[in-house]
């Protein structure tokens, strides 16, 4: 890209750069000089330098939802030992899906303050599509009333995090 500038009074040139959705993520080169100038011959005079732009990941939980998969997280013990599919899904700020992001899921007890990571080991499972899914298992685990948060990382891009409470349907005992 060429921008049109003029040479300060002390012979340098100042060139503001806010990478728009149009520039990927990563370390891009770029370099001055002079082009389509009557007086001088174009030419690029500078060495190359680097600049690194960085993109936001931004993070959605899809499920477990409303109509889906909130019986343990919300009711009694009885639902103990089941799986509860964990879902979420993972964007840049300009609405790209990310496909290869390390995303984990940490579910919060509000009765106990205990924190499970799901998967235990490793990243959620990714689909291709953006899309990220985990089975946690709730055995022997405390039931009623959970916080999610989703985190993710990538190179190039600041991490993503968001969080969505699952209150219990009944008062949290103390």
């Amino acid at each position: 890209k060429q921008w049109s500038t003029t040479t300060l009074s002390n012979g340098y040139i100042n060139v503001s750069f806010s990478p728009d959705c149009s520039y990927a993520p990563g370390v891009r080169q770029w370099k001055g000089g002079i082009y389509s100038d009557a007086y001088y011959y174009n030419n690029n005079t500078s060495t190359s330098f680097n600049i690194t732009i960085y993109g936001r990941l931004v993070n959605n939980i899809t499920s477990p939802n409303a109509s889906t998969g909130t019986e343990f997280l919300r009711r009694d013990a009885n639902w103990t030992g089941t799986n509860v599919t964990i879902s979420g899904n993972v964007t840049d700020e300009c609405g790209n899906k990310i496909t290869d992001a390390n995303v984990t899921f940490t579910l919060t007890s509000q009765r106990t303050g205990e924190n499970f990571t799901c998967p235990l080991v490793g990243f959620a499972s990714p689909d291709g599509s953006g899309n990220y899914t985990c089975e946690f298992d709730t055995y022997g685990k405390p039931a009623r009333g959970y916080n999610i948060t989703m985190d993710s990382n990538k190179t190039f891009y600041l991490n993503g995090s968001i969080r969505k409470d699952y209150p219990s349907e009944r008062p949290v005992p103390a």
